[in-house]
């Protein structure tokens, strides 16, 4: 399932960057170990003026996924046109895909809505994948001639976009995409299993916030 698009929060808010990690011992004798190879998000969405049937619609999704019990996917909305909300504006740089482990060839983008090209400031942008560091030829489904694979929009179950490689890359390669998108999270939860809307009051126009953390993928 993918956080809902409308009613849609109010935006620019804050991309909130941490790095997971594990310690143990004493302050001089510390010893850390990195959870994740990627840096994880969170966000925190504000609200105002919601109807009764905005609510039940966060309402109805919230307890699909069980409060922070399960994960869901997200869609940044910071990516949004004013004038045309549902196409993107923003560049994302080097967003991490993940580590190749020699067998996979098929991986879930974080990105979506992700632009087969874009021009901002008269330079025209096409979706740039390097696999450790080495841009690769990548071409756009239906097209799947690109001698390094293709990438397929909307391809995933939640509507995410996928990159299909030719050729598994190597254990360890890390493995990136540029582009114009919505930046998404592939696996999130919500961080408080109260719902913080009320729900009992529909003549009432809502205000509040919701906190959503990035998983470990």
């Amino acid at each position: 399932m993918r956080f809902p698009d409308s009613p849609s929060p109010q935006f620019p808010y804050k991309w909130v960057t941490s790095n997971p990690s594990a310690r143990s011992g004493n302050p001089w004798a510390l010893k850390v170990r990195n959870l994740t190879h990627i840096p994880l998000h969170q966000v925190t969405l504000t609200y105002n003026a919601l109807s009764f049937a905005q609510v039940q619609t966060l309402r109805s999704f919230f307890d699909a996924v069980g409060g922070s019990r399960d994960t869901f996917a997200f869609a940044d909305f910071n990516g949004y046109s004013v004038n045309a909300p549902t196409i993107p504006t923003t560049l994302w740089t080097d967003l991490p895909i993940g580590l190749g482990d020699a067998a996979t060839t098929v991986w879930t983008l974080p990105t979506y809505l992700l632009q087969q090209s874009w021009t901002i400031e008269d330079v025209v942008y096409t979706p740039t994948v390097k696999v450790a560091g080495v841009t690769k030829n990548i071409s756009w489904h239906p097209d799947d001639s690109g001698p390094d694979g293709y990438i397929v929009s909307g391809g995933d179950a939640d509507g995410l976009d996928t990159i299909h490689f030719a050729s598994a890359p190597a254990n360890g390669a890390f493995l990136t995409i540029t582009g114009v998108c919505r930046r998404a999270m592939r696996k999130a939860r919500f961080s408080a299993d109260e719902f913080p809307f009320s729900t009992t009051m529909p003549w009432n126009l809502q205000g509040g916030s919701v906190d959503i953390v990035e998983q470990i993928i």
